[in-house]
């Protein structure tokens, strides 16, 4: 197997922040302060990383769980999620089509994420994979300027150059 060169590994993330970023994507309107949010973001980040890296090593090791599992852990952390809206965001009243469409979003196109990374993390080479999730935030901000009919920025535009840049970056190898 090759290996990458020694500065990919920590400069590989920072285009795709960046790109990110200059997508219009921050989290100070949560009021809690810019820096917070980025704190949290990364150690969302961190826990994300840490899942996938330990789910490819159990499939690995052959001490793997099921992928319908995943199903349990997307329940559990929506409950967590509305406990803390509950404790620490102002309260709003959601009518029925809107528990409806988050109850659609939940079991569609975000269930569907959760479990296909799971199945891909046990199937596939967690590297490759890795690389192609930098895509994500790209093909969201498409589809939410083809729906919303928002014309091409240039600040979308040097983004999308960056994520796919970090992209390419992250599968060169010696």
């Amino acid at each position: 197997m090759s290996r990458q060169r020694w500065w990919v590994l920590p400069a590989l993330p920072l285009p795709s922040w960046a790109g990110v970023n200059l997508q219009g994507t921050t989290i100070s309107h949560a009021g809690w302060g810019t820096g917070l949010g980025y704190l949290l973001a990364l150690a969302s980040a961190m826990i994300w990383a840490n899942y996938s890296l330990q789910t490819k090593r159990a499939a690995l090791t052959g001490k793997k769980f099921p992928t319908a599992a995943i199903g349990l852990f997307g329940m559990l952390s929506g409950l967590l999620s509305l406990l803390c809206h509950f404790a620490l965001e102002p309260q709003v009243a959601l009518s029925g089509r809107d528990w409806l469409l988050l109850a659609v979003m939940g079991l569609g196109p975000l269930g569907a994420a959760f479990f296909l990374w799971d199945k891909a993390l046990k199937l596939g080479d967690a590297r490759q994979i890795g690389i192609l999730s930098y895509l994500t935030p790209l093909g969201s901000t498409a589809l939410l300027m083809l729906v919303t009919g928002r014309a091409l920025s240039w600040s979308i535009g040097l983004a999308a150059v960056m994520i796919i840049g970090a992209a390419v970056l992250g599968t060169r190898t010696r």
